[in-house]
């Protein structure tokens, strides 16, 4: 389709051919000037300030009960900074418009479920007008009051991370910011290729995300060579992929055809393969099938009984460490011990039996609560 003059509305808002506000809102990035020049300062004093080394010792980490990773879309994003690669046009910009719509909708995705939140597009290769034909063909006119768009933005290092602190601060519940694509948000040093330049903007990318809590997707293209691996494809050095939680590949198995194979590695995943067919009609990609590593943990003995505790006690159970040591089915072991084997356990606790665990310190010990969904 030939590109025509698209007419401007007032900013922030985003209005359609009939008049009525767009499904999807297009959020104004812009910032206060004196709000980046008074941050900046006090940032690098705080750091001159910041020069002991901050140990913990494996003892407090077992002591310490840390809050699960809980998953935007289940088994397939996580909190955590990730890379999205793949050839020019090859179908990647409809996948992060699918990412975007399904985390802010709370749809399901390929059956998998969704824990939704606000979700930024930072759709900087685009434009409004494509942007709204793209969505409209994609989803119909389905308001989304938690899908934002912007199609300009500041690079890294000149005022980006204060504009997304701005967002973020306007929308809390925000879990996912797609950067679309990575060389529009590079620093001036986008020319500059090397490990440590790569790693180093991921890592500054990754530290911002770890703030927030947040999933970032950054979208980012593959070169033409072979390689055994197909992350070794990823345009750029290494240190992309190792500052990085993880990486998806999307690759066509043909130029011209609708079907695809989507990789993902991650830190927090079993590797997996997505065999996918895009719906020319609608221009979603849609599962065929999914390969997934075959790998399932051993039966933890302590989790079998406290899951059975609770099917007899009535789904929930508050009180001291040593209490429940005495009331479980299981060896002997200290209320010390038992929550140094319960609190790293917290996340399978939930995911594979539905059962919350809250360990406090109080001047009784160590009061637990268990709650089964």
């Amino acid at each position: 389709m030939t590109d025509t003059k698209e007419k401007t509305t007032s900013p922030g808002s985003s209005v359609g051919a009939d008049g009525e506000q767009s499904p999807f809102k297009n959020y104004d990035l812009s910032i206060p000037e004196t709000k980046k020049k008074d941050n900046v300062p006090k940032k690098k004093a705080a750091a001159a300030k910041n020069t002991s080394l901050k140990t913990v010792t494996v003892t407090t980490l077992l002591d310490t009960l840390y809050p699960p990773l809980k998953p935007i879309i289940h088994d397939l994003l996580y909190p955590g900074t990730y890379l999205f690669a793949g050839a020019p046009k090859v179908g990647k910009s409809f996948m992060m418009a699918q990412l975007a719509y399904h985390t802010s909708s709370g749809i399901p995705l390929w059956e998998h479920p969704v824990n939704p939140g606000t979700a930024l597009y930072l759709a900087l290769e685009d434009n409004n007008r494509r942007m709204q034909q793209r969505l409209y063909k994609m989803f119909g006119a389905r308001n989304n009051d938690k899908f934002y768009l912007a199609t300009a933005a500041h690079r890294m290092n000149q005022g980006l991370e204060e504009q997304l602190e701005k967002f973020l601060k306007e929308h809390p519940d925000t879990k996912l910011i797609i950067y679309d694509t990575m060389q529009k948000v590079r620093g001036n040093d986008g020319d500059d290729i090397s490990y440590k330049k790569d790693y180093e903007m991921i890592s500054q990318i990754k530290a911002f995300g770890d703030q927030y809590d947040l999933c970032q997707t950054i979208v980012h293209h593959t070169r033409k060579q072979d390689a055994s691996d197909r992350f070794d494809t990823i345009s750029g050095t290494n240190g992309l992929l190792g500052a990085a939680d993880g990486a998806f590949i999307l690759d066509k198995k043909k130029r011209g055809s609708n079907k695809a194979i989507m990789e993902m590695i991650s830190r927090d995943l079993p590797d997996q393969k997505f065999h996918l067919s895009f719906d020319i009609q609608k221009c979603i990609w849609q599962l065929d099938e999914l390969e997934k590593e075959s790998f399932k943990e051993p039966v933890n003995p302590l989790l079998e009984a406290v899951n059975q505790f609770l099917e007899k006690e009535g789904k929930s159970w508050h009180g001291r460490a040593s209490d429940l040591v005495n009331l479980l089915d299981i060896e002997k072991m200290s209320p010390n011990m038992l929550t140094k084997n319960l609190n790293p356990e917290v996340g399978r606790l939930s995911t594979e039996y539905g059962i919350e665990y809250e360990n406090k310190r109080s001047n009784r010990g160590s009061d637990i609560t268990l709650v089964k969904k």
